[in-house]
């Protein structure tokens, strides 16, 4: 009875460890019926499930799907036992790129953990009343998303190299940073500040489900330039030294 229990053990182990080597070296193109259709759209696959490529991924956030663009990955097979794969992942699409790890679930719920974002700040131009550019770089501790909303988790956001455009071109603005938290489901709470820069922004930021809210102030040493304080006239309060912008978007 001994030697069949152990027997039977051993037997277990070795079929629990030829599964996940089979699912690991199997065909990338099988990750698209482990993840959740309405959370990720994928297409171009490549490789395998342990280490692969798509050509083309999209991941449900709030308000739409961002782009993630090429994908490459490291699959973590032992997860793939709990139907929760966990994977290293890098991602690429112009000059937007994420690295970090990520985590999903049957029911379509994404974890990240250490993850670095990086994209385009031009993308947030379309809430601003001048033209702007820059970089924006997220570095995400942790971050949960359930039924395709913002569930938990903390970080920061920083704005480089950021710059207004008016008739002479491009001027500098300045180095800004949002260090954010998420202590309920659709709620994110930021206290915003300036690394360097020229305009001083010192504030708090707040989103609701799809509601942003900003109370800052913008202040210079320098008078404000006319072409930037014209804009600004229409979102902002004057008061000494530059303006207060205390305002809500719809996102």
């Amino acid at each position: 009875m001994i030697i069949s229990k152990r027997v039977w053990r051993w037997g277990a182990a070795l079929s629990v460890l030829f599964f996940v080597f089979l699912l690991a070296s199997a065909p990338a193109r099988l990750l698209s019926y482990l993840l959740p259709s309405d959370q990720v759209l994928a297409q171009g696959y490549s490789g395998s499930l342990w280490s692969g490529s798509a050509d083309s991924v999209a991941v449900a956030v709030p308000g739409g799907y961002l782009q993630l663009g090429l994908v490459n990955w490291e699959l973590s097979p032992w997860s793939l036992l709990l139907f929760s794969p966990r994977m290293q992942l890098q991602t690429r699409w112009g000059s937007q790129h994420l690295d970090g790890h990520i985590t999903l679930y049957p029911g379509g719920d994404i974890d990240l953990r250490d993850t670095e974002i990086s994209l385009d700040a031009s993308v947030i131009k379309q809430w601003l009343p001048i033209q702007v550019d820059g970089q924006l770089n997220a570095l995400v501790q942790e971050l949960s998303i359930e039924d395709g909303q913002l569930a938990a988790g903390e970080g920061r956001l920083v704005w480089q190299r950021a710059r207004w455009f008016g008739s002479r071109g491009p001027q500098p603005l300045g180095d800004y940073v949002a260090e954010f938290e998420i202590p309920e489901s659709e709620q994110v709470s930021a206290k915003i500040s300036t690394l360097s820069g020229p305009i001083e922004i010192s504030g708090q930021a707040s989103l609701f489900g799809r509601a942003l809210t900003l109370d800052a102030r913008l202040t210079s040493d320098e008078p404000v330039d006319p072409e930037l304080a014209q804009p600004l006239q229409l979102v902002a309060t004057p008061i000494d030294e530059g303006f207060h912008l205390k305002m809500t978007l719809d996102l």
